[in-house]
């Protein structure tokens, strides 16, 4: 293993979220549907002129990109469990069934999510999915903007997962991005 490899440094890339297609089950450890997404053209290229060529095109046309790579279950908690709700097999470890990770059922669990009969001493609406915490909305002028709050300001659901990784937020010198107040 080579920590300093490209591949090492880039982890999740946004591929590996947002090829996903479906997920095939509430059972998770991965168990979704991914499909290489199509691409504008010169998205492979080595040549800085052509990757150049490509960057422009997503900003000139970006509707294909958003139709390509934002599915309808990417806004769903069902989408996150796929990967946060964790077993490990008798086969794997040679005991017993355990459960090794399980965000997505302490979600439904919780007041937060509305399923829970004290759900009323939560908010006063229900929060659908992990996004609405975990991605808040930030304004910015990516070619992907656009207006979710309704209130005609342009933004993006930020990308680093507040709360979910704070070692990588600290290092780079992020603010906690709503953490300390909800809305």
């Amino acid at each position: 293993f080579d920590g300093d490899s490209a591949s090492a440094q880039a982890g999740i890339t946004c591929l590996g979220c947002h090829a996903i297609q479906r997920v095939d089950s509430p059972l998770g450890n991965g168990d979704y549907s991914i499909v290489d997404p199509p691409r504008y053209p010169f998205a492979h290229s080595e040549s800085p002129v052509l990757k150049a060529i490509n960057r422009q095109l997503i900003k000139a046309k970006p509707a294909f990109h958003k139709a390509t790579l934002l599915k309808p279950v990417h806004k769903t908690a069902e989408f996150c469990s796929a990967c946060h709700k964790v077993h490990l097999p008798q086969a794997f470890n040679h005991y017993k069934w355990l459960r090794g990770q399980d965000h997505y059922d302490s979600f439904l669990f919780s007041g937060v999510s509305g399923h829970r009969i004290d759900s009323f001493y939560y908010p006063p609406k229900a929060v659908e999915n992990c996004a609405a915490c975990h991605m808040p909305v930030v304004p910015s002028d990516d070619p992907a903007a656009r207006d979710i709050t309704g209130t005609g300001v342009l933004s993006i659901h930020k990308h680093s997962f507040a709360a979910a990784n704070t070692g990588v937020a600290a290092l780079r010198g992020e603010p906690t991005l709503g953490l300390d107040e909800r809305s």
